[in-house]
This record gives structure tokens, C-alpha cells and sequence, in this order.
């Protein structure tokens, strides 16, 4: 699955999580790789608030609903490296 067929999937399901307007809000950044587990999309996004550092977050598509959720804490990874290190450890789950 890419990226984009998870866009696709969000839009589809009515949801507007990557619309232009949520991501202009929030300053994100979507990392392209992706990894599907059960019924979930696994993917990597980085925000940025003014006057703060880019942030990142484990994001998960629910492949069912199309809905977004965030995996543990929102901006908890520093780099984009380490959240790619917690998304290689979904990789090595499945």
C-alpha cells in the first residue's frame, strides 16, 4: 500500500485528515513509507508549531474506516529517524 491509496481511503471514508487545510494548520509533513499490519496502514507524519522544532508521530489508517489515529504520543519522536526505528519494529511484527 502507498501513501496515496491511504489519501485515497481517508477522502473516500469522508474524512479530511490530509485535506490542504488541516495540513497547511498543523504544518505536516507526510513520510511516504508504509507499513499494513492486520487491518492498519502504519505511516509517519511531522508537524511543526511556530516558534518550535519539527516534531514526529506513528500514525496508523484504519483500513476499515479510513480514520486516522495517532500511535502513542503525539510528536513524540525528536527526528523523523527514530519514528522510522518504531516503524521498523511494526515491520519486524508482522
Amino acid at each position: 500500500m502507498t501513501i496515496t491509496e491511504v489519501k485515497e481511503l481517508n477522502a473516500r471514508n469522508g474524512n479530511y485528515w490530509f485535506s490542504p487545510g488541516t495540513m497547511r494548520f498543523f504544518n505536516s509533513r507526510i513520510c511516504k513509507r508504509v507499513e499494513v499490519k492486520g487491518n492498519k496502514a502504519y505511516f509517519v507524519s511531522s508537524e511543526r508549531y511556530i516558534g518550535c522544532d519539527r516534531l514526529c508521530t506513528l500514525r496508523a489508517c484504519n483500513l476499515d474506516m479510513g480514520n486516522i489515529l495517532t500511535i502513542g504520543e503525539y510528536m513524540a519522536y525528536p527526528t523523523r529517524a527514530l519514528a522510522m526505528k518504531e516503524l521498523d519494529k511494526i515491520k519486524e511484527q508482522s
